[in-house]
Protein backbone atom coordinates (compact mmCIF):
# COMPACT_ATOMS: atom_id res chain seq x y z
CA UNK A 1 0.00 0.00 0.00
CA UNK A 2 1.15 3.40 -0.55
CA UNK A 3 2.13 5.42 1.98
CA UNK A 4 0.32 8.64 0.70
CA UNK A 5 -3.65 8.28 -0.52
CA UNK A 6 -6.29 10.52 -1.14
CA UNK A 7 -10.14 9.41 0.21
CA UNK A 8 -12.72 11.09 2.02
CA UNK A 9 -13.29 11.90 5.26
CA UNK A 10 -16.07 12.80 7.51
CA UNK A 11 -15.75 16.92 9.46
CA UNK A 12 -19.21 18.71 10.74
CA UNK A 13 -20.94 16.30 8.78
CA UNK A 14 -19.85 17.11 5.96
CA UNK A 15 -17.70 14.45 3.51
CA UNK A 16 -14.55 15.92 2.32
CA UNK A 17 -11.37 15.23 0.25
CA UNK A 18 -8.33 14.31 2.71
CA UNK A 19 -4.41 14.15 1.86
CA UNK A 20 -3.35 10.71 4.35
CA UNK A 21 -0.38 9.46 5.23
CA UNK A 22 0.38 5.75 6.95
CA UNK A 23 2.88 6.68 9.88
CA UNK A 24 3.94 4.75 12.62
CA UNK A 25 0.79 5.87 14.10
CA UNK A 26 -1.31 4.14 11.57
CA UNK A 27 -3.18 6.32 8.88
CA UNK A 28 -3.12 10.01 10.04
CA UNK A 29 -4.98 12.63 7.48
CA UNK A 30 -2.72 15.23 7.04
CA UNK A 31 -4.84 17.84 4.91
CA UNK A 32 -8.60 17.73 4.46
CA UNK A 33 -9.55 19.93 1.36
CA UNK A 34 -12.54 21.99 2.14
CA UNK A 35 -12.40 24.90 -0.81
CA UNK A 36 -12.72 25.14 -4.45
CA UNK A 37 -8.87 27.07 -5.40
CA UNK A 38 -9.59 28.69 -8.51
CA UNK A 39 -10.34 26.16 -11.14
CA UNK A 40 -9.76 23.11 -9.03
CA UNK A 41 -12.47 21.50 -7.04
CA UNK A 42 -11.33 20.09 -3.31
CA UNK A 43 -11.16 16.42 -4.96
CA UNK A 44 -8.77 17.25 -7.42
CA UNK A 45 -6.30 19.08 -5.34
CA UNK A 46 -6.46 15.64 -2.98
CA UNK A 47 -6.00 13.89 -6.20
CA UNK A 48 -3.53 16.19 -7.46
CA UNK A 49 -1.11 16.89 -4.20
CA UNK A 50 -1.44 13.26 -2.90
CA UNK A 51 1.12 11.64 -5.67
CA UNK A 52 3.40 14.77 -4.81
CA UNK A 53 3.99 14.01 -1.02
CA UNK A 54 4.47 9.90 -2.46
CA UNK A 55 7.39 11.06 -4.93
CA UNK A 56 8.67 13.45 -2.11
CA UNK A 57 8.23 10.58 0.29
CA UNK A 58 10.12 7.92 -2.26
CA UNK A 59 12.85 10.61 -2.91
CA UNK A 60 13.62 10.44 0.95
CA UNK A 61 12.73 14.71 0.36
CA UNK A 62 8.90 14.44 2.68
CA UNK A 63 10.82 15.80 5.90
CA UNK A 64 8.02 18.22 7.00
CA UNK A 65 4.85 19.24 5.75
CA UNK A 66 3.80 23.29 6.84
CA UNK A 67 1.42 25.82 5.83
CA UNK A 68 2.48 28.87 3.82
CA UNK A 69 2.15 31.08 0.94
CA UNK A 70 2.37 29.58 -2.78
CA UNK A 71 2.25 33.00 -5.30
CA UNK A 72 0.30 35.07 -2.55
CA UNK A 73 -2.11 32.71 -1.85
CA UNK A 74 -2.20 30.60 1.79
CA UNK A 75 -2.01 27.17 0.89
Amino acid sequence: MSPVTCSQTNNKNKRLPTTFAWTSRGKTAIVRWEKNFGKYSPQERCQSVAPRFQEAYDNGTLQMITNGKINGQPD
